[in-house]
Parts: structure tokens; sequence; C-alpha cells
């Protein structure tokens, strides 16, 4: 989405509820797919997809300009509620709260439906990525985070920086930390690179 254009969505959707249906459009399905990856399980990704929009909405009349896009804004929240859910092992979001929202009308439930069914059946395909997946999970939660939003989501230091409100050089740490678990779990070498194939193709770590 066009910066401008979502700057003026945003600003919109603070007074007008029915604007936020386009930001939700725009980044549900980015919001699902991290969430599938992160838990390995679609329903409880369609879960904390949906309080994290529940909770955009909620807090939109707070949100400022100040360095971060909606988009990074909307992976923090998810983020958080991905810590919760692993703290507990037990969330119960749903979208209900979104559709009592005046003038706001998320996608019909086929529409949900098959979000949640292509999601599922792209991580079934992919069965190198559930043994990455089970190896990211054993590790501590502050490099699940950094690992995940760098490797799977393809987000750029900064981005992962502004997201997890931390500086650069944590960030850059926590990478080099948290892959040389990863490694170790893996077996290999530690002067040695592997790939690994994740959703969107191979990745050397």
């Amino acid at each position: 989405m066009d910066i401008t254009h979502e700057r003026a969505l945003v600003e919109q959707a603070k007074t007008d509820p029915a604007a936020f249906g386009e930001i939700f459009d725009a980044y549900y399905p980015k919001i699902l797919n991290y969430t599938a990856r992160r838990t390995g399980d679609a329903t409880a990704a369609q879960d904390i997809t949906a309080e994290t929009f529940t909770k955009a909405l909620r807090k939109l009349s707070t949100f400022r300009w100040r360095g971060i896009s909606i988009e990074a804004w909307l992976f923090a929240i998810a983020t958080n509620e991905l810590r919760m859910y692993f703290r507990s092992q037990r969330h119960h979001a749903s979208l209900e709260e979104l559709q009592e929202c005046d003038g706001f009308e998320p996608m019909a439930d086929t529409d949900l439906h098959l979000e949640l069914v292509e999601a599922q059946n792209h991580l079934e395909r992919q069965h190198t990525f559930y043994r990455a997946q089970h190896i990211l999970l054993t590790l501590p939660i502050k490099y699940q985070e950094v690992i995940a939003l760098r490797f799977m989501e393809g987000k750029k230091i900064s981005e992962i920086a502004v997201i997890l409100k931390k500086p650069d050089g944590t960030i850059k740490s926590l990478l080099s930390r948290g892959l040389g678990l990863v490694r170790k779990r893996l077996n290999v070498q530690p002067n040695a690179r592997r790939s690994i194939i994740t959703p969107e193709g191979t990745k050397r770590i």
C-alpha cells in the first residue's frame, strides 16, 4: 500500500470505522500467515490474527506516525499476542468484536475459511519447514521472534527493530545467537553454513 494512501486511510479510520476495512483487507493475509507459521495451527492463527485486528481497531486513535508504518505496528501487536499464546497455550479470540463495530464489516466467513485452508495447505506442503519450525519452537521466545521475522517474513533488521522496539544492534545479536542455537540443533559445524527451506524459498543460515 502506498505510504501516502496508507497515512490518509489510517487518519480516516480514526473517525470512520468503515475505513478500517481496507486496512484489514490489505494486511490480514500477512498477519495470518505470520501467526500460522509461528504456531503451525490454523485455528490458533485465526484467533491470534482476529485479536490483533480487534486491538488495532481499539487502539487506532493512539497511532502516531513516528517512523513506524501501520504494517509494522500490526506485526508488533501480533508478536505480543503470540507471546501471550505461547505462555498460556490458551487463546479465545474471535472476529465478533470487529463485526460489532459500527460501519465495519470484514471479509465473508467463506473468504476467511478459504484463507485458513490455503495457509494450512501451504504449511502442510512444506515438510522441511515443519522441521525448522519444530526447532524454532524449542528456542527462547526472544530468538523465535527475530528468526521468524527475518527468515519467514523477510523483514529487514531495521523493520524488526521497530516491530520489537529494540536497537538494531540488539536484533543482530539476537539473530546471531539464535541462529547459533539452530545450527547446534541441526548438528551443523560453527563455521559451516546450511540452507533451510522456508515458505518463501531457500534461506542460508
